[in-house]
């Protein structure tokens, strides 16, 4: 019988050494910008102020001495199509509304609109990138100015944007604008512009011109906030 032979066992060839690779070198990482320290919501306004002015937003017409709070509250108001005048952030146009008589009827005189003439400049130089540069920067404070007016668990973002959006929905009128003399104020004739909301009738004694150029302006942050 012949003896089957076992096979010989085959030995691993030994392991060659190799030299550890070196990990690249990393680059430093640069460091994160320090965020800014918000201060208290009572005495933001001169940190809101610097800041603005820093990102090259002419702060000259700006008025308040709450600027935050207020313009949270004025913001909600327009919201709802209201506007509370003692809420200003804005220095007030100069000069006088003022109509004139046409064949019986008054109209508004459209050298009133001239008024705001200076405002709508100054708020058409505004940069959007700028204004939501800063809103991001400010936002705990606006929250914050948000929930002491009743809205503690809502996002302001969503009133800034309804706010924009009734300005939006302002009409543009084409030609003379009819009004009637109550003893007390001036109304519409037009009972179309007489029912807007006061935040939309506030928008229409600045003119059509003007008007076309607010919402151009609105459009642009719109999208930037968006």
């Amino acid at each position: 019988e012949e003896e089957s032979e076992e096979p010989e066992p085959e030995i691993e060839p030994e392991p060659v050494p190799t030299e550890p690779e070196s990990e690249p070198e990393q680059e430093p990482a640069e460091p994160e910008p320090e965020p800014i320290a918000l201060p208290e919501l009572d005495n933001s306004t001169p940190t809101v102020l610097q800041n603005l002015d820093s990102t090259d937003v002419n702060i000259r017409p700006l008025k308040s001495s709450q600027i935050i709070r207020d313009a949270v509250v004025l913001m909600d108001n327009i919201s709802n199509g209201s506007i509370v005048r003692e809420r200003t952030i804005v220095q007030r146009p100069d000069g006088r509304f003022s109509v004139l008589e046409v064949d019986g009827e008054l109209y508004i005189d459209e050298s009133s609109y001239r008024r705001y003439d200076a405002l709508v400049d100054w708020f058409v130089s505004l940069e959007p990138d700028a204004l939501a540069e800063n809103y991001e920067l400010f936002k705990p404070l606006v929250q914050e100015a948000y929930a002491e007016i009743g809205y503690p668990e809502s996002d302001f973002d969503d009133t800034l944007l309804e706010a924009i959006n009734v300005i939006l929905e302002t009409p543009v009128p084409e030609g003379l604008v009819q009004v009637e003399d109550d003893s007390v104020m001036y109304t519409f004739a037009n009972d179309s512009y007489e029912s807007l909301p006061a935040a939309q009738k506030q928008l229409l004694r600045m003119g059509p011109e003007n008007i076309q150029r607010v919402k151009e302006k609105l459009r642009e942050i719109r999208q930037v906030l968006q």
